[in-house]
């Protein structure tokens, strides 16, 4: 009997060691299955994160090559976000005109997850969506010394980058583009305290974000005719070579011979300054062109007054000089606030330019002066101008998964 009841609970015993290793086993199979499933969860999770973050890396790069057609991705510098590594990498294909299309390819990298997208992209790059451009010239020689612009500056410096408006003698309009440029440009100890957006691929070394870009920029269009206009706003005078001590709160409008030379010594025009042309006028036309002369402090714009407070000088047809031979530099300290359109400046010294400048033609000598951006111009132009900035487009293909090739 006593043996009978030994042998009883050995079979008890290894029954339930037997039944509890079973236990164990399937524990264990649960464990490594749940950590399976787990470690399947966190790589789906980090290649779904990591597609996303790649999708939105092939928009920001689109978003760069809008504003700078030399965007080529990280480098060999990647980007962190969160606990992804982005690498970005942008090249136009081989052959294209413009860079057109692009290829982009972002890869982001975190934990096991890893996911590659690209893209072509159809891309005109052009200024920045919020740009404040203080200064743009159109020309094709361009020279600036010891001077400031506070604000951004737009460089026409390549072939076919500018579009102008000319209107022929039945008063049909047509844009044009401008003859071959020189790309004759010097910013010798001047500084641009802003981004400097260009066109030819080359670095002017101003210290400031360059930004190559390539949408065409179309010129101003202006149509003068209703400054022509008698009102209480503005004094009109006819073919006048010199007014000296004058000085009224009205638009000054001025109406000269072609060729001939206006000199504004000690006047102050708080209303602005409006030299007339016509608008068949081809600002192209360098032997046509007028010439004013500011002299000994003579002052234009920032008054209420005259025709629109953002009037500063608009003289599309006009070269302008801010001294002359005789006069001594320091006595030719001249303050323009508006907007001020010009053909072309031969000289300008010591000057304060508060508004937006534009030159169609020629910068020969921009000295020890200061260019200062407004807001409100591009807010509110004065009447009988009409333009816009070459902003940047781009159009962004079908968005698919990167394949390495082969080796």
């Amino acid at each position: 009997m006593k043996k009978e009841l030994q042998s009883q609970r050995g079979s008890i015993l290894l029954l339930v060691m037997f039944t509890l290793s079973l236990l164990v086993a399937a524990a264990l199979s649960s464990t490594q299955s749940l950590d399976a499933r787990m470690d399947d969860a966190r790589s789906q999770s980090d290649n779904t994160r990591n597609q996303l973050l790649a999708e939105s890396m092939v928009d920001f790069a689109a978003s760069q090559l809008k504003d700078d057609a030399n965007y080529i991705g990280t480098g060999e510098q990647s980007l962190s976000v969160g606990a992804s590594t982005i690498i970005i990498t942008a090249a136009p294909t081989p052959g294209t005109p413009d860079g057109n299309p692009y290829s982009v390819i972002a890869e982001a990298t975190s934990g096991v997850g890893k996911a590659q997208m690209q893209a072509d992209l159809t891309v005109q790059s052009g200024v920045s969506a919020d740009a404040d451009l203080a200064l743009i010239f159109l020309g094709d020689e361009f020279h600036m010394l010891d001077s400031t612009v506070l604000g951004d500056t737009l460089i026409a410096d390549a072939p076919g980058a500018v579009r102008y408006w000319i209107t022929d003698e039945f008063g049909v309009g047509s844009w044009q583009d401008n003859e071959p440029s020189t790309e004759s440009y010097d910013f010798e100890t001047s500084a641009v305290v802003g981004d400097l957006f260009h066109y030819a691929d080359v670095n002017y070394g101003v210290a400031t974000e360059e930004h190559r870009i390539t949408t065409p920029i179309y010129a101003p269009k202006y149509d003068l005719d209703e400054y022509l206009v008698p009102g209480p706003d503005k004094v009109i005078y006819y073919y006048e070579n010199n007014l000296r001590n004058v000085t009224h709160q009205e638009t000054a409008v001025f109406v000269m011979h072609e060729g001939h030379t206006l000199s504004l010594d000690r006047c102050h025009f708080p209303g602005g300054v409006v030299v007339y042309v016509e608008p068949e006028f081809d600002i192209r036309d360098d032997q046509r062109r007028n010439k004013v002369l500011l002299k000994h402090g003579t002052t234009i714009g920032g008054g209420n007054g005259g025709v629109h407070p953002n009037l500063g000088m608009l003289a599309p047809g006009t070269e302008v000089h801010f001294t002359h031979p005789g006069c001594v530099y320091e006595e030719d300290h001249n303050d323009i606030e508006g907007l001020i359109i010009w053909n072309a400046i031969h000289m300008i010294k010591e000057a304060r330019l508060l508004g937006m400048v534009i030159v169609y033609r020629e910068v020969l000598h921009f000295r020890e002066s200061e260019v200062v951006y407004d807001p409100q111009i591009m807010t509110s132009l004065p009447p009988g101008i009409e333009f816009s900035l070459p902003y940047g487009s781009v159009d962004v293909g079908q968005v698919r998964e990167y394949y390495e090739p082969s080796p």
